[in-house]
């Protein structure tokens, strides 16, 4: 029997339903109807379940809307509520179409308000049509249906649903809550109740006797949250993963245990009893996670990521095959071996010589069935059978099962003979219990879970890797613009971005795990590699500023390279670079240095005993080039020397750079144009990501379809649920003279959101919240390198003027006399020891030195700023650089009145001058600005003493032995407006910080903090920088049991949440556009936490991303955030809001950043941290070792640090 409640049958209806029992009240349906004008009624357009939902079950059927009170209602909304999202099946055609139309709305456009007294105030925000007549629906409830606490996902746990009177609650015991949840239940019974339908609610709504039970989890789905269940003996454990039944929906998890445990009572963090780290750290268990609700619900949210889907396969079973190439002793296989970091990719791509390789494998394993992991593995459907088509190829059957056949691999020297063997592992994966496997062994063991989405990264990257170019987890099409032109490849692209360098635009992607499944993750990539056949000549000139139109390179010129230390080697990062002969096309040689003679010069004995030069040589057998090689010029060494036998020498002319070279020139200019063409806007970026996404599934279809893997086309987009704008927090200041507190907004619209200024009314009303002074005994100094002191002066006027405003004391323009020109000192010793005198010359010594430092940044970050930087930190004196270029324009130039047309003078601009005085006025030992909730009674820090830190390491770049800076900042005061900073060195490359040396950080930390807030700390916030997944044990092994030795030390234990933050995720969101046709930036605060986040985690606030700024250029990237250890037993939301409010109160700027503010701090802090090494060296990257982010100290162990002094301490001397 189908009931059909209509408002003429309600009380016939209940009636029904009281004698009918739970099987009618289950078959119930909700219907929606609109007013009609062609027939003068009120017409039925959708209809949903009653069962849906337990909520459901107080709502009145039909639900009745009207367009004109839609209108009315968009200038009124309702408040906020509760979704409810679900599937629907329509099995009626009639009233399936009208639903279509609905739907689409073409009758009363895309939202909807229910009016009327039987609606109830329910909002429909979607009603989205799906396949076989299913429709997705999201329904927000009014607050008084709310419940109390949010289930996990909004579609399918939903809450008991409340009595209809209280008193029917009490006498209905067969159905009544748990302990647990009766106070929710009545707090939303009784909020819920009106006097006007207490007699419709009787006859519309069934005895709680008959209301349907929640419903069962959905096919696939997760399951519904249970309460927790304890007993005498404490909380129940976590049932292992895989405990439950299994069936082909998927695997059922036991009860999820959200209690509180202490640290060293968690099984398997390879912690002993004590809390001392163990030898053999074992994975880290994982919970059930707890999604949050706070924030408004973002509709239109798409993600880089699809679905990965399984289909069924004609072989169950994927067979794993080892892969050799040569004989155990071949040299071949030795270079295949050897070869390791991201140049290895281009060289064993090329090694492979995939051309040959791929019809050789084909013929064996059949066309598209096949994966290579590069050197090592080989993914088959099913075992291999040696047939007549791979006999016909060479393909050879030996004992045990192997495989071999005759090969030709690519080195240097040309082709070389090789052979191709395939040993079975005898290791098969079951290709039909794949998404099993990973659902159960992500809970119980993450390190096996990875296995198969192992196989998945390498079956879907198969087409690829044979035909571009594959670095680590991106594709790149390297080739010239014609190529690229004739490739019709629309993701790859070729930008010059100087002289010597190319950059290359590909794309990465990776198989992640997520609680909807395996998702397929996809992103653009640059590559920056040198220029393709660029002679060297052509390089070393453009090295020395010398141009061929102007001023070529002379024979001196590189006869004083080869003496000096630049020019030694020559070499990029640890690698030599590889060199192309014209005279012998095809054959490569390794760049060794310059020559110390001439070509005429430079004598050798020939194969027949004849004695010759290197000039005579080339021209008597390579006559063509005899007007392009200069005898006078030295030549480059293509080898070492081996005995008596000098190193063989080859003309500079003849000599190019071989294509597919990894450029180590990472300067400023660089990054700069990587930023330019790199960051793309969502309506630029999503599009190409989708025309990526139709290219792979193209490609890989064949090889995917062949191990049951089907890739999904559509871009993921999330549910309202799962991304949610976070409410910008406000923040205090103090008013002119400090004798009140000032709020100040975050803007909320246009370019300038997730920003603020401290302009006020009239400009300059507003101080910070604690301005810093100079003392009277020290002087403000400036320092110049060559600069015009009339613009010199005009910045000085503004700069004292606004820190005037600003509340600042002591910082009165400086005389004439304290300005000092600083061009004459070239190197660092000589400036160092005139800064050194300086000191000596004021009796109270330096207490600001500004120095104006020329030219670009590239050319500032050689010498003068690491200089400048070690002596203000060794000496105690607060330092602040500012480039000359923006400050004053140069001599000759135009940018104020009168001056012509030429750059802009920032030097007298307010707004220039305010952003220097954020940071002079934390060097100085101040606070901009506080956080207004962190200064209420209900905030996560003032409910305990809580001391904030951040740790980051910094590493010196790719070929580097220099060491690695580990830094730590943490909070002073519990408004996280006081910060100190301490820095170390270790051993290059390492990640983990060394337990001693955190351990007596935390204690001095703790001390410090003790000491300014009278009392201990009792909740420790631990934000942990450049972890990756795999290294969460041994994180917890020593940094989180050196924090807990540190604390135990001091006679405390705080609340310890230790988070790990990845800022460098290839995750992706943007917005559709109001069309739905094109893609926009996301709001600034934009946190996710579900469909691309894991379902289970190590905490129950789980991870989350979070893009808390607004990009202002290109598509915002979020950092992903692991709450690892959580101790407090916080919430998903105050973990989420807190950490929002962090990236509030970076003080060097008036905006929300990226990333929380200790992060942040620890960050700069490690970077600085290399120029107070004892053997800082300041060479230029761009000819030898360094990086993009440090030159750093040479040498592979660890070396000591200048100590900081004491003078730096509590302040923020990084900024």
């Amino acid at each position: 029997l189908t009931l059909r409640s209509a408002a003429r049958h309600s009380r016939f209806a209940a009636g029904l339903r009281h004698s009918l029992g739970s099987a009618a009240a289950m078959a119930e349906r909700i219907y929606v109807q609109t007013y009609s004008n062609s027939r003068a009624a009120y017409v039925n357009v959708f209809a949903f379940d009653r069962d849906k939902d337990a909520r459901l079950a107080s709502l009145p059927s039909p639900l009745k809307y009207d367009k004109a009170c839609q209108k009315s209602m968009q200038h009124h909304p309702p408040p906020d509520g509760t979704n409810v999202s679900f599937e629907q099946l329509i099995s009626d055609d009639k009233l399936r179409k009208t639903a279509d139309g609905f739907a689409n709305g073409s009758r009363f456009g895309t939202h909807y308000y229910a009016a009327g007294a039987d609606s109830a105030g329910v909002n429909i925000l979607k009603v989205e049509p799906r396949q076989s007549g299913r429709f997705f629906v999201t329904l927000r409830l009014p607050p008084s249906l709310q419940p109390a606490q949010q289930p996990a996902s909004g579609s399918f746990s939903p809450a008991l649903p409340p009595a209809a009177r209280p008193q029917e609650a009490a006498s209905s015991t067969s159905s009544a809550p748990p302990p647990a949840a009766r106070p929710q239940e009545e707090a939303a019974s009784s909020s819920m109740k009106r006097p006007l339908e207490a007699e419709e609610e009787a006859d519309s709504r069934p005895p709680p006797s008959m209301r349907p039970p929640p419903p069962p989890p959905p096919p696939g789905g997760p399951p519904p949250l249970e309460p927790p269940q304890e007993d005498e003996g404490g909380p129940t454990p976590l049932a292992a993963a895989g405990g439950g039944a299994s069936s082909s929906q998927g695997y059922e998890l036991g009860p999820v245990d959200r209690s509180y445990r202490p640290l060293a009572s968690l099984a398997g963090v390879g912690l002993s009893a004590a809390g001392r780290p163990s030898l053999d750290p074992q994975p880290l268990e994982k919970r059930q996670k707890v999604a949050g609700t706070l924030g408004r619900q973002l509709c239109g949210v798409v993600s880089n990521c699809v679905r990965v889907a399984q289909v069924k396969a004609r072989h169950p079973k994927a067979t794993i095959y080892d892969v050799s190439f040569g004989d155990q002793d071949c040299k071949e296989e030795h270079a295949l071996a050897s070869v390791k970091g991201k140049q290895a990719a281009l060289e064993r791509r090329k090694m492979l010589n995939f051309p040959v390789l791929e019809p050789l494998l084909h013929a064996l394993c059949g066309k598209n069935r096949w994966a290579l992991t590069g050197a090592k593995l080989l993914y088959v459907p099913a075992a291999l059978a040696l047939t007549n088509a791979a006999r016909e190829k060479g393909w050879r059957e030996e004992e045990d099962g192997k495989f071999s056949a005759d090969l030709k691999l690519l080195l240097n020297k040309g082709e070389v003979d090789s052979k191709i063997a395939l040993k079975p592992t005898g290791a098969e994966i079951e290709l039909a219990e794949l998404w099993q496997i990973m659902a159960a062994e992500q809970q119980q063991n993450p390190a096996e879970a990875r296995k198969p989405l192992n196989v998945l990264d390498v079956v879907l990257t198969q087409f690829a890797q044979g035909r571009y170019m594959q670095i680590g987890d991106a594709f790149f099409y390297l080739g010239t613009r014609q190529e690229l032109r004739e490739s019709q490849l629309r993701w790859a692209n070729l930008h010059r971005i100087t002289d010597t360098l190319n950059l290359h635009m590909g794309y990465r992607q990776s198989v992640i795990s997520s609680e909807t499944g395996p998702l397929l993750q996809i992103d653009r990539a640059g590559l920056v590699l040198m220029r393709e056949g660029m002679p060297v000549l052509e390089w070393i000139g453009v090295k020395m500023n010398r141009r061929s139109n102007v001023r070529p390179v002379q024979p001196a010129d590189l006869f004083d390279l080869a003496r000096s230390s630049k020019g030694k080697l020559l070499r990029s990062g640890g690698q030599r670079w590889k060199l192309q002969q014209r005279h012998s096309p095809g054959v490569c040689k390794r760049l060794h240095g310059i020559d110390e003679v001439a070509l005429k010069d430079r004598t050798f004995t020939q194969d027949d005993g004849n004695e010759t030069n290197v000039y005579k040589y080339f021209v008597d057998n390579y006559p063509q080039f005899e007007r392009e090689i200069d005898p006078n010029k030295p030549g480059i060494k293509v080898g070492e020397a081996k005995g008596d036998r000098c190193a063989p020498v080859v003309p500079i002319e003849l000599l190019t750079f071989a294509p597919g070279q990894l450029a180590t020139e990472k300067t400023a200019e660089v990054s700069s144009e990587m930023i330019k063409h790199m960051a793309e806007e969502p309506g630029t970026r999503f599009p190409a990501i989708e025309d990526i996404v139709r290219a792979v599934s193209h490609g890989e279809g064949p090889t995917s379809s062949a191990f049951g893997i089907e890739i999904n086309t559509q871009l993921l987009e999330l549910k309202p649920e799962s991304a949610r704008q976070l409410v910008p927090h406000s923040l205090l200041f103090k008013t002119r003279g400090g004798q009140s507190t000032c709020d100040v907004f975050v803007d909320t619209r246009g370019k300038g959101q997730g920003g603020w200024n401290l302009r006020g009314g009239k400009g300059g009303e507003i101080e910070f919240w604690e301005p810093a002074s100079l003392p009277r005994d020290k002087r403000w100094v400036i320092v110049h390198f060559g600069i015009d002191l009339s613009g010199l002066d005009a910045f000085t006027r503004t700069f004292a003027r606004m820190a005037a405003g600003r509340g600042m004391k002591g910082l009165e323009q400086p005389h004439r006399d304290d300005v000092y020109d600083m061009s004459r000192y070239e190197h660092n010793k000589m400036l160092a020891d005139e800064l050194e005198r300086l000191q000596g010359k004021y009796r109270g010594g330096i207490g600001l030195l500004m120095a104006i430092l020329p030219g670009k940044e590239a050319e500032n970050a050689r010498y003068l700023y690491p200089t400048i930087k070690r002596w203000g930190n060794t000496k105690g004196v607060p330092t602040q650089c500012i480039n000359g270029l923006k400050m004053a324009p140069p001599f000759g130039k135009g940018g104020g009145k009168g001056g012509g047309r030429g750059p802009k003078v920032l030097g007298t601009d307010g707004s220039y001058s305010a952003g220097i005085l954020l940071k002079v006025n934390l060097k100085l030992g101040g606070a901009n600005g506080v956080s207004k909730a962190m200064n209420q009674s209900n905030s996560v820090v003032s409910a305990k003493p809580t001391m904030v830190v951040g740790l980051d390491v910094n590493h010196a770049g790719r070929g580097s032995t220099a060491d690695s800076h580990p830094a730590i900042c943490y909070s002073l005061d519990c408004l996280c407006s006081k910060w100190a900073t301490e820095v170390t060195s270790q051993k290059a490359k390492e990640e983990l910080v060394p337990a001693e040396w955190l351990k007596a950080r935390m204690v001095h930390a703790a001390q410090e903090f003790q000491k300014r807030n009278d009392c201990p700390v009792q909740r420790l916030f631990f934000y942990r920088d450049g972890l990756a997944h795999n290294m969460f044990s041994a994180a917890v092994v020593q940094e989180v049991a050196a924090i807990k030795s540190a604390m135990e030390q001091l006679g405390i234990c705080p609340e310890l949440v230790y988070i790990v933050v990845q800022k460098r995720t290839r995750a992706r969101f943007c917005m559709r556009t109001s069309d739905g046709r094109g893609y926009e930036k996301p709001p600034y605060g934009l946190v996710v936490d579900r469909e691309v986040t894991d379902a289970t985690h190590h905490t129950a606030a789980g991870d989350f991303y979070l893009s808390p700024h607004f990009a202002l250029k290109g598509t915002p990237r979020p950092a992903h955030y692991h709450v690892i250890v959580d101790e407090a037993n916080l919430t998903a939301d105050q973990v989420h809001d807190f950490t929002f409010e962090l990236c509030h109160v970076y003080q060097r700027a008036t905006k929300v950043v990226s990333c929380p503010a200790p992060v942040y701090y620890a960050h700069l802090a490690a970077f600085q941290a290399q120029y107070n090494s004892t053997n800082w060296r300041d060479e230029s990257a761009a000819w030898e070792t360094g990086s993009a982010a440090s030159g750093g100290s040479s040498g592979s162990s660890a070396t000591v640090l200048l100590p900081m002094h004491k003078d730096h301490d509590g302040k923020l001397w990084q900024v």
